[in-house]
């Protein structure tokens, strides 16, 4: 009896370990770096009247590569990846959080892009790709490489402006000063 266990245990893992498919996912794509901040780096931005804010980037995440393990014939799992990063300024208590999420509809296939910064109260979105199927390869012909995102609530902030391989390079108060990127270090 104890064998005929030990057969139907083995038979079940085997069969049921062979049902399973998985799927490799790609991580963040390197070439989208819009954001490309490190950990306890400062950014200074300067105003009109030579005012200053220090922010300090205290998170940075990146999805790397992944495998998604499933069990449902004709299922395709979807691949998702994102960016994503804090910053914060002690003198003025103001944080910056933002990112880039990338939505697949299987390995190497986007179905949905978009940047999204939260400044304060203010949440700014651009939608890069939306009901379009596009290989990885093919997202940078749906950017520029300068992106300004306005925000139409604008309680503390009303515009960003991100440029790649540089990140936020300015940002306008709600009351129209406009901050600039001035020392990265």
């Amino acid at each position: 009896m104890r064998n005929l266990t030990v057969i139907i245990i083995a038979f079940c893992f085997v069969f049921f370990l062979g049902c399973y498919k998985k799927t490799d996912c790609p991580g963040f794509p390197a070439n989208l770096n819009y954001f490309p901040y490190t950990l306890g780096q400062y950014l200074d931005f300067v105003n009109s009247l030579q005012d200053t804010s220090t922010f300090i980037i205290f998170e940075k995440v990146k999805t790397v590569d992944y495998t998604v393990y499933f069990s449902r014939p004709g299922f395709k799992p979807p691949c998702n990846t994102t960016m994503h990063f804090h910053m914060a300024s002690n003198k003025e208590k103001k944080e910056i959080s933002g990112g880039f999420l990338i939505d697949g509809g299987g390995p190497g296939i986007i179905n949905f892009a978009e940047i999204v910064i939260l400044f304060e109260k203010d949440i700014f979105k651009k939608v890069i790709i939306e009901d379009v199927k596009i290989s990885y390869n093919e997202i940078e012909n749906y950017l520029t490489d300068t992106l300004s995102i306005e925000n139409m609530v604008n309680k503390t902030v009303k515009k960003v402006v991100i440029v790649k391989g540089e990140g936020i390079v300015s940002y306008t108060t709600a009351d129209g000063e406009e901050w600039k990127l001035l020392d990265v270090n």
